[in-house]
């Protein structure tokens, strides 16, 4: 993807500028044209078993907004989505960027949200067992 000056973008907010702009191409190889992309997320959505139920969890309506739109208006059937946005740890997911950075981008925000739930679920199940 060509590197695009940040001036091209007045109207965006610093944090876009500063933040969300640098990141755009990044892993290196993944910019695609726009049919490309829906093509490889549908393909990605239909490769994750069925297991009781497909749920993509998201943590900005926004996000979820793109993707619908990126899809064509729906998911595929049989998925169902949740915002877990509420349900995440703030402490967690700050200590989770500190050692591995690249905040909000997101690949790396879904990795932090992921670790977010499993250390949860460890947290959980000690508690259980110690109980």
């Amino acid at each position: 993807m060509e590197s695009r000056p940040i001036l091209r973008y007045p109207a965006a907010a610093n944090f876009v500028r500063e933040t969300v702009l640098p990141q755009l191409g990044s892993p290196a190889g993944r910019a695609m044209p726009l049919d490309q992309r829906r093509l490889d997320v549908t393909d990605w959505l239909h490769s994750i078993p069925v297991r009781d139920c497909r749920i993509l969890c998201y943590d900005y309506v926004g996000d979820r907004e793109l993707l619908e739109r990126l899809m064509g208006g729906r998911l595929p059937k049989g998925w169902q989505t949740e915002n877990i946005w509420t349900r995440l740890d703030a402490a967690r997911q700050e200590a989770f960027f500190a050692e591995h950075g690249h905040h909000h981008h997101a690949l790396w925000d879904a990795r932090a949200n992921q670790a977010n739930f499993q250390s949860a679920a460890r947290r959980w199940s000690q508690d259980v067992a110690g109980r």
